[in-house]
C-alpha cells in the first residue's frame, strides 16, 4: 500500500491519489491490527506527506499541473488523516468498551448462576431435613396420643367401675393391643 503511494506521490504529488493511500492505509490497518498499529501507521503517513512536501519545495519532487502550494496540500491531508484517525479511534474505542462490558455482564451472569445453584442445593437440602423433622414430630404426636388414650381409657374405667380387678384387666388389654406379645411367649397373668 505505502509503495502504490510513493510511486503516486512521485508522479502526481499530494493531490494525486497517493495522498489518499496515505489517508487509507492507516484507516486499513487501524481496522486489521489494532489501534497502536493504526496510530502508528498514521504517525509514518503524516511523515511522508511531509517528507513530499519538502522534496517537492525544493523541487526533487515534481509539483502537480495545479497551482496549490505544496504545504497547503501536505495541511489538507495531515487534517483529513486526523479527522478521519481520530474517528475510527474514538468508533474503535467505543467497542473496545461494549466488548468490556459483555464481558463483564458474562461474568456476572456466570457468578449469578453459580450462585442460584448453591442456593437451590441449599434450598433441597433444607426442605428435606424439616420434611423429616416434621415426620419425626408426628410420628411422636401419634404415639404421645396413644399413651394419652390408654390413660384416659384408664381414667374412664376408674371412674364407671371401681372395681380392681377390672382397671387391671383393662389395663393389661390395652397394653396388649398396643404392644402385641411375640408368638410363643404370651403369657396370661390373670387370674
Amino acid at each position: 500500500g505505502y509503495g502504490v503511494a510513493a510511486l503516486n506521490l512521485m508522479n502526481t504529488g499530494l493531490s494525486g491519489m497517493g495522498a489518499l493511500y496515505l489517508v487509507a492505509m492507516p484507516i486499513l490497518i487501524l481496522v486489521l491490527m489494532g489501534k497502536r498499529a493504526g496510530i502508528a501507521a498514521a504517525a509514518f503517513s503524516a511523515m511522508v506527506a511531509v517528507v513530499c512536501a519538502v522534496l517537492m519545495d525544493q523541487g526533487i519532487l515534481i509539483q502537480n499541473f495545479r497551482e496549490t502550494p505544496s504545504w497547503m496540500l501536505v495541511l489538507v491531508t495531515i487534517m483529513f488523516l486526523a479527522v478521519t484517525m481520530s474517528i475510527l479511534i474514538q468508533f474503535y474505542r467505543f467497542q473496545e468498551r461494549l466488548i468490556a462490558q459483555e464481558r463483564h455482564t458474562q461474568a456476572d451472569l456466570i457468578q449469578a448462576r453459580e450462585l442460584l445453584e448453591e442456593q437451590n442445593a441449599t434450598l433441597e437440602q433444607k426442605v428435606q431435613e424439616r420434611t423429616q423433622e416434621l415426620q419425626a414430630s408426628s410420628h411422636s404426636l401419634e404415639q404421645r396420643n396413644s399413651e394419652l388414650a390408654i390413660i384416659n381409657k384408664i381414667q374412664q374405667a376408674l371412674a364407671s367401675k371401681l372395681d380392681f380387678q377390672a382397671m387391671i384387666d383393662l389395663f393389661g388389654n390395652e397394653i396388649m393391643r398396643i404392644f402385641p406379645p411375640e408368638q410363643g411367649n404370651a403369657q396370661n397373668y390373670s387370674a
